[in-house]
């Protein structure tokens, strides 16, 4: 698992073996089984992960209505992005999908790790860089592509979307109803 992280970390920069291990010295293992929470909304996010199975899924509820805004897979950070920044409650939850093995670390060793070494705080900085567009390319997509381009764009990312994400939460997070979506595959086939 750490092979897998090690790699992700080098896409963005290239620590020393001594910056390295101490990184991963803070670095803790923790499996969710599908169904469980890593976070609930109005919970501080205490950590943030990374990704090295499974799939994850941030929502929020409003009253009897959930709304998926992201999807983590594998290779991907993973936290509530304003819970976990600003330590307050947090405004999304984030549960299992499937079951996830994940590297794990707190707020506070990564703010220490941020202090201490200038490698570490670029690479907060450009995994932030990658993050803000991802969210901005979500944005234009949601606005600009049609349901059937949104569908396949998203598929694409993983056959094993279809296996474990049910429907109407990849219709509520490319945007589009059930039945479009319905419409959508159906054509497809």
């Amino acid at each position: 698992m750490h092979e897998q992280f090690i790699h992700y970390i080098r896409q963005f920069v290239q620590p020393t073996t001594t910056q390295l291990d101490e990184f991963l010295s803070l670095v803790t293992v923790e499996h969710y089984q599908k169904g469980n929470y890593l976070l609930k909304a109005g919970d501080v996010c205490p950590k943030i992960w990374f990704v090295c199975e499974g799939i994850a899924r941030h929502f929020f509820v409003s009253g009897e209505q959930e709304g998926t805004v992201w999807f983590s897979f594998a290779d991907d950070l993973l936290t509530e992005v304003y819970g976990f920044t600003q330590q307050k409650p947090a405004v999304h939850n984030i549960i299992a999908v499937t079951d996830l093995h994940l590297l794990a670390m707190t707020h506070q060793d990564l703010q220490r790790m941020y202090d201490k070494e200038a490698v570490w705080e670029r690479f907060g900085r450009l995994t932030n860089e990658q993050y803000m567009l991802k969210l901005i390319y979500r944005s234009y997509m949601l606005l600009f592509k049609s349901g059937k381009e949104k569908y396949e764009e998203f598929v694409s990312q993983s056959p094993a979307i279809l296996q474990n994400i049910p429907l109407h939460q990849i219709a509520d997070f490319i945007g589009v109803s059930f039945e479009t979506l319905s419409r959508i595959r159906a054509k497809r086939n």
